[in-house]
């Protein structure tokens, strides 16, 4: 099967899904307009990143010829309001075009204009896959024409590299609390800011480990000196995916208070290294923690309510150990990176036999 996939080339889920078909036996040619290094991928290069988002209207002819002449049996754009375009434009069938968060959550719902590109692009679709339930729905309360071409698909994680390593703690002593989010305001991670300093009243030797890079890191530090907890905040920065797993392993609690999510990943490395999750109860990550039984939600854009529940968990030390075997389970069983790459398999098998 040889496939051509529309796509970020500088996301992790990229060159996660990338690989992934590639050990599954899938030839996969890369289109992208946001490369990465040189030789660190094969990758084709179209758009000018100076165009900013006209680059993908730009170049669409391009991807077109590109296409035609890479004579692949299916189409895969992951994306809907970018790559999801080129993938309409190429005229290409069979076309599957991904939903991955955003572009449906938040882009369509910003102008009317892009509300109709969205819905062009997965109009020209075969077949659509979006990462959660929640965003299956959100996607078909937009555009309800395409529910019956629709499969939710998640995004995979290797439970074998994601896994609990030798030493978690659970004692009630300097107990840390972590995220590893882009630092931007939809994560919330001010909110967890404002919560922690009511939990340093409770348990005085807590820490706090915020990974990650992005537009809110400036002010999220001032955030900490304001509220005069900065010397038990760490901001280590961006981790790199294959490091990600001992970061996790050095919290005791991971905490999402996300204000909107469309699935939720970080959410599921957390639970499949075995930290317990405290989460918002919003969008996909209600659904990715079963409900409240493999994790703890909590209310969304309450700093005391999410302080609550972290002091909560972290004095009790059955309680996490029980999150930490029922996340774990959850991941393997729900969410391993083989379970996700049959399910999109699947789907490729289904638009070749249309």
């Amino acid at each position: 099967m040889r496939v051509v996939m529309l796509a970020a080339a500088s996301s992790e889920h990229t060159l996660k899904w990338l690989r992934q078909l590639e050990t599954a036996g899938v030839d996969v040619s890369l289109i992208t307009s946001a490369p990465v290094p040189d030789g660190e991928i094969e990758q084709i290069v179209v758009g000018r990143q100076s165009y900013g988002r006209w680059r993908y209207v730009i170049s669409s002819g391009r991807v077109r010829r590109i296409i035609e002449s890479l004579k692949p049996d299916i189409v895969h754009a992951c994306y809907a309001t970018s790559y999801g375009y080129w993938g309409a434009r190429s005229r290409f069938h069979p076309l599957v075009t991904s939903v991955w968060g955003s572009d449906i959550t938040l882009t369509p719902r910003n102008s009317a204009i892009a509300r109709w590109l969205t819905g062009y692009s997965l109009e020209k679709a075969d077949a659509i896959c979006a990462t959660s339930r929640y965003l299956a729905d959100a996607t078909t309360e937009l555009y309800p024409s395409i529910a019956d071409r629709l499969t939710v698909v998640p995004f995979g994680v290797d439970t074998a590299l994601y896994a609990l390593h030798k030493g978690r703690r659970f004692d009630n002593d300097d107990v840390v609390i972590g995220a590893a989010r882009n630092l931007k305001r939809v994560y919330g991670i001010d909110l967890l800011i404002e919560a922690f300093k009511h939990v340093l009243i409770a348990i005085p030797g807590a820490r706090l480990k915020l990974a990650g890079n992005g537009p809110e890191r400036n002010s999220l530090e001032m955030l900490a000196d304001r509220l005069a907890v900065r010397e038990r905040v760490e901001f280590p920065g961006h981790v790199d995916p294959s490091d990600m797993p001992a970061f996790l392993n050095s919290i005791d609690i991971a905490v999402l208070p996300s204000r909107e999510e469309g699935y939720g990943v970080s959410a599921i490395e957390a639970m499949s290294c075995g930290v317990p999750v405290i989460a918002s109860r919003t969008g996909g990550l209600i659904e990715v923690l079963g409900e409240g039984r493999a994790g703890v939600l909590v209310e969304p854009e309450s700093p005391e309510t999410l302080a609550e529940a972290i002091v909560n968990l972290a004095l009790d030390s059955e309680k996490r150990a029980g999150l930490s075997m029922a996340g774990r389970n959850r991941a393997t069983g729900s969410y391993d990176l083989t379970i996700a790459t049959e399910k999109q398999l699947s789907v490729y098998r289904q638009v070749l036999s249309l």
